[in-house]
């Protein structure tokens, strides 16, 4: 079984874009902003796309939580809302924490099941607790935007940044895996990154994609989202 895993940033008229074959799940962990409209949610929806809830989802879905976000992010939730129908929000609302499939566990921010929590609130230590504790053998994650393998192999925590190419992942370790960014790279890299997992053989692929940057950023601009999300691509 192949499965897809990306953080999703997405311009309503279009994105970087890949085609690959024989993926028959794709778990998909999209930043709900602005960039994601009407057609994205139908998307989800029709093609039985499961995703797990994001701290933006918390913005759209709970008012109580939209003050916590800085005032880019705020803004783009604050116009995001504006555009999606009652029955969209619904939809969101049902997202869960997590996604256990076999020996593989999905979330947002860091397991078991947090949607909030990044990765570099938290000590090495503190990480090796929660992968010793955790049943599975992989998590893979998103909320930074960094590409990145932690891997816990007899006690011992080591981390790299993930580069493009084919990795296989022993399944007597414990990891967690940062499947980078679609849209809003963190990395200094503007291509757009995503993984795919193999479970049949623990091969993991890390795709970097490249895209019209430019049209992008002018899309940006004039859907009026916060210059910032134009500038991280530049």
């Amino acid at each position: 079984m192949h499965i897809g895993i990306c953080e999703l940033y997405r311009n309503k008229e279009g994105g970087p874009k890949d085609q690959q074959g024989g993926i028959k799940h794709f778990y998909c962990g999209p930043n709900i902003s602005i960039l994601i409209v009407f057609h994205i949610i139908s998307y989800l929806i029709y093609f039985y796309i499961s995703r797990t809830r994001r701290h933006h989802e918390l913005g759209v879905t709970r008012p109580n939580f939209l003050p916590l976000f800085n005032p880019v992010a705020r803004k783009s939730i604050e116009m995001t809302i504006d555009m999606l129908s009652a029955t969209s929000i619904d939809y969101i609302k049902k997202f869960p924490n997590v996604i256990v499939k076999d020996d593989l566990r999905i979330v947002h921010g860091f397991p078991p099941e947090s949607p909030t929590k990044y990765l570099f609130e938290l000590s090495d230590d503190e990480i090796q607790d929660s992968l010793e504790k955790m049943v599975e053998s992989y998590c893979f994650i998103g909320h930074t935007h960094d590409l990145e393998i932690l891997i816990l192999e007899n006690d011992r925590l080591t981390r790299r940044p993930l580069e493009k190419g084919i990795f296989t992942l022993n399944p007597n370790n414990k990891h967690i895996v940062n499947s980078g960014s679609v849209g809003q790279p963190r990395d200094g890299n503007s291509q757009a990154k995503y993984v795919i997992w193999n479970s049949d053989n623990k091969e993991l692929a890390v795709r970097y994609i490249t895209y019209n940057i430019s049209d992008t950023v002018k899309k940006i601009y004039k859907a009026g989202l916060p210059e910032q999300h134009a500038l991280r691509l530049m």
